[in-house]
């Protein structure tokens, strides 16, 4: 049986327990956990858009509540909204919304509204339900590999999906130098200067390396990007990419964790040694205080059967599930930094990024036998249609 997610959107405790207890008598459905935090329109959109949620039940008693469905109608057209109780302005337009139950709660009615909204899924076509997908490495620990995995991971993306790799290390990162990038644009220079960017001026923003597109950092110390620039950029990169790749600095920095927050998993990067792992498990304790450990997984670079450390060990040291392991293959990667070319298909860490990105993508494949703990997930791959200039009209 294929379950549907489903998730609560509430500050009604009460009315949060209720529903989470109907919906676990109905086998169709799996019930996902929302932020607890109160967070804003912009944050909740989010969330939904970095999930895979397909039904919404709504406390419209909320004020703006209503926003988020009429956001979503443009994010994602075949997401289901159920609204639970009534505006508190009763001129508020019913943007995005498929079912409407009033408060108290029937049960009877609340199931029968689950099963028309399951009905209609059924029925949308499968092109309907693409939407690209972000990933952010964050790495454990400087000099662990991350931006080795990221571009690696970015080259062979790039091969068969829209791809974009985005440098956030604005002060030591090194994407730049390994793809020998001349263009003056940089990512915080574009952030400066977003709201004169559209689709058509975003082609001469960003650099091409080969089929990838890039966007470098450039040093610039106490640099701030804009929170208001996100949710725009955001909408840009899922009209265009069919995969984006956040580096991050792993400074946790505020604009570090609204990527994370967008981006369909996160991945920490580590190795077995000590030192990496001691700071993994504080980065690792940031994103569950943040409610972004479910999404998130570890990466092990530079794998080595016989230490010590085995899979097993990090997972109890960070509490995160590890996703797979790479070996430590020195001379690939710096034959491929000097040569500023991707790395050789045939080179074993070209190959276990390969592994990674089928997996990644949900292609259907048995596991090597030496990674029967790992685990596989399938993301969506594809976009739905991106209407972000209706917006500021939709709400006039």
């Amino acid at each position: 049986m294929i379950t549907v997610n489903c998730t609560i959107l509430t500050q009604d405790l009460e009315l949060c327990a209720t529903l989470a207890d109907q919906l676990a008598r109905m086998p169709e459905v799996a019930l996902v956990r929302a932020p607890e935090r109160n967070r804003s329109i912009d944050q909740l959109v989010r969330f939904l858009d970095a999930g895979s949620v397909r039904i919404v039940l709504l406390d419209i008693r909320t004020p703006d509540a209503l926003k988020i469905s009429g956001e979503m109608e443009l994010h994602d057209p075949g997401m289901q909204f159920i609204a639970l109780g009534e505006p508190s302005d009763p001129e508020t337009p019913w943007l995005g919304i498929n079912e409407r139950l009033g408060l108290p709660l029937d049960a009877a009615a609340l199931e029968a509204a689950v099963r028309r909204r399951l009905r209609v899924l059924e029925k949308l076509p499968q092109n309907a339900r693409r939407r690209g997908s972000f990933f952010s490495f964050l790495p454990a620990k400087a000099g662990a590999g991350t931006t080795t995995l990221a571009c690696g991971l970015a080259d062979i993306s790039a091969t068969r999906d829209k791809t974009l790799l985005c440098d956030f290390d604005l002060v030591g990162g090194t994407v730049s130098f390994r793809y020998r990038m001349d263009k003056p644009h940089s990512l915080p220079e574009v952030f400066d200067s977003f709201d004169r960017v559209d689709q058509e001026m975003w082609e001469q923003v960003y650099s091409e390396c080969g089929p990838l597109n890039v966007l470098p950092s450039s040093p610039r110390l106490g640099v701030r990007l804009r929170a208001d620039v996100f949710p725009k950029w955001f909408d840009l990169l899922r009209s265009t990419y069919d995969t984006v790749i956040f580096d991050l600095s792993g400074y946790m920095e505020d604009f570090a964790f609204d990527l994370m927050e967008a981006s369909d998993q996160v991945f920490v990067v580590t190795t077995q040694e000590l030192e990496c792992l001691h700071l993994g498990r504080s980065k690792a304790e940031a994103l569950r205080r943040s409610d972004l450990a479910e999404k998130s997984s570890v990466l092990v670079n530079r794998f080595q059967k016989a230490h010590t450390l085995k899979n097993p060990e990090i997972v109890d040291l960070l509490g995160l599930p590890v996703k797979w392991q790479f070996p430590n293959d020195y001379k690939t990667v710096q034959d491929s930094i000097h040569d500023a070319r991707p790395m050789k298909e045939n080179a074993t860490l070209s190959r276990a990024l390969s592994g990674f990105h089928e997996a990644l993508k949900g292609a259907k494949r048995q596991a090597p036998k030496a990674h029967k703990f790992l685990e596989f997930v399938k993301l969506p791959a594809l976009n739905y249609w991106r209407r972000a200039e209706m917006r500021d009209e939709r709400w006039a």
